[in-house]
């Protein structure tokens, strides 16, 4: 992945944070690690020497190479989702959100505990949807800035910022996240979208800015870019279908 300048945009994201799909001397990687991993199961080392632990990484580097490699191949990149972490530059609130396929919504409730919060042991929080843990760590400094807020403005209630996702997945999105579901290969998929102006305790509406869509495997903690795609608003998708049928 070529380092650029951070656009907190969606199109930003498909600029900077999806790996390149590997070439063939990229793939050189793969035996590389297999060979680091036999030469530290068969020697002999000293306690001192700590070699336990560099061979639970390699391990891991190697499992997480080849899932890589596996979708790759089916034309799925990885995605450095690193970018969840982005801020608004004015409120320092999330630039994205992260929907499931079972709900449209995205919220973060939060309720300081102490009057001056440091770190996410000070309050009570909650996300929806449930969220895996890797992808809930981006979240934190928008999560402590929430608290922030509640303890400045709100004398430290219960607040919350949500916002749902009003578009509609062209078919032939939706055929591909039904293909991939069906394949049972990966743990969940996501949508990530823009998030549109926060307003606490108000529920706002996404703008329709080339949505997301991912698959997570929850054993290596990586994210895959399935597509992105252009949505088009409940009214057209009826008229649109409504055109056909006639």
């Amino acid at each position: 992945m070529t380092a650029k300048a951070q656009v907190i945009s969606i199109k930003g994201v498909l600029e900077s944070m999806v790996f390149d799909l590997p070439s063939a001397t990229q793939q050189s990687k793969l035996p590389k690690l297999e060979r680091s991993l036999d030469d530290l199961n068969t020697g002999e080392f000293f306690a001192f020497e700590a070699v336990d632990e560099k061979i639970e990484e390699l391990e891991a580097e190697l499992t997480a190479e080849k899932v890589r490699l596996q979708m790759a191949s089916l034309g799925y990149p990885q995605l450095d989702y690193s970018f969840l972490a982005w801020q608004k530059k004015d409120t320092k609130l999330p630039a994205f959100m992260v929907l499931s396929l079972d709900s449209n919504e995205f919220s973060i409730t939060v309720e300081s505990e102490v009057d001056r919060v440091v770190d996410l042991d000070d309050i009570m929080w909650s996300t929806e949807p449930t969220l895996p843990e890797a992808i809930l760590d981006q979240y934190e400094n928008s999560i402590l800035q929430i608290a922030r807020l509640s303890i400045k403005d709100y004398d430290n209630e219960e607040i919350s910022v949500s916002a749902q996702f009003q578009g509609v997945m062209p078919s032939e999105v939706r055929d591909e996240v039904r293909r991939v579901l069906k394949s049972g290969t990966f743990d969940q998929i996501f949508i990530i979208c823009e998030a549109p102006k926060w307003i606490i305790n108000k529920t706002g509406r996404t703008s329709l800015r080339d949505p997301l869509v991912v698959r997570w495997n929850e054993e290596t903690d990586q994210m895959f870019l399935i597509a992105s795609f252009d949505p088009t608003t409940l009214e057209q998708y009826v008229q649109s279908q409504y055109a056909v049928l006639k």
